[in-house]
């Protein structure tokens, strides 16, 4: 029964970060400069995963 409780968990994490971002998100005004950086950075690693995600299917194909 342990693994199914550790498998509940897991997925609630997401589900609770969502709900905590949400009510951050209604009560903290954040700068502009803040949140452009936070686009920013999220980019980044949304640019950062696809390459990682990527990089093995390029370097198996043939050189130009």
């Amino acid at each position: 029964m342990s693994g199914y409780w550790t498998a509940l968990l897991l997925a609630l994490m997401p589900a609770g970060g969502n709900l905590l971002g949400g009510l951050l998100a209604e009560f903290l005004r954040v700068s502009q400069r803040s949140l452009s950086f936070a686009l920013h950075a999220a980019a980044g690693i949304l640019f950062a995963v696809i390459g990682i995600e990527l990089m093995p299917e390029a370097l198996e194909g043939a050189t130009p």
